[in-house]
């Protein structure tokens, strides 16, 4: 059983998803552009948490303390390496019993992509299991669901986050929450957190 919901807040959904996906993704000169239409998208979400989380990431990003290139370096050593990831941006490291990248849970992953309509060879350039991946996905079957106005698109997304997003975003977090420098991925890692706490209680 899902709960109905209108178009306005499907779309508001859909772009807090689409944002998030490319905030996970390698900052670029346009971060502060997704932060500041973050914080708007979020005034219509009516929680005060995250309007908190944002309105203290869109300081961060307005007073330019850090630089592009801090942003970078900040990302890459949470999210890409060389080394060691701090804070793995991929369900399946934190879903299987070994450290495993592209695993079990990845196999799932792909299963939910193909029940939403989506060719798993051609759709992405990261990994299935990748956060920014995840995201998109939910973005997609929100556009797919105004445009068909077909309840299986949410009965696919209530699933896809019970199985899969509520089970690992918080421990990524944690991990962030442990490992990040910049407070402006702190914030990011909470907001995540917290928002797919929201979303999934309000389907």
């Amino acid at each position: 059983m899902v709960t109905m919901q209108t178009d306005s807040l499907i779309s508001k959904r859909a772009e807090i998803y689409r944002l998030l996906s490319l905030m996970y993704k390698e900052p670029g000169e346009d971060l502060s552009l997704f932060v500041h239409l973050l914080k708007e998208t979020l005034k219509e979400m009516d929680d005060e948490a995250l309007l908190k989380i944002s309105d203290e990431m869109n300081g961060i990003v307005a007073d330019e303390n850090q630089s592009l290139t801090d942003y970078e370096i900040e990302y890459a050593r949470l999210f890409v390496g060389p080394f060691k990831l701090l804070a793995p941006p991929y369900s399946s490291i934190y879903l299987e019993d070994k450290w495993e990248v592209m695993g079990r849970s990845t196999q799932t992953i792909e299963s939910f992509y193909q029940r939403g309509g989506l060719c798993v060879q051609s759709m992405h350039s990261k990994p299935a299991d990748h956060i920014s991946i995840q995201f998109e996905f939910i973005y997609y079957l929100n556009y797919k669901l105004i445009e068909t106005g077909d309840l299986e698109y949410l009965e696919l997304q209530k699933e896809f986050l019970y199985r899969i997003l509520t089970h690992w975003i918080p421990k990524f977090n944690a991990a962030i929450q442990e490992h990040a420098e910049l407070a402006i991925y702190k914030h990011l890692g909470n907001l995540t957190e917290r928002f797919i706490q929201l979303d999934y209680s309000s389907l």
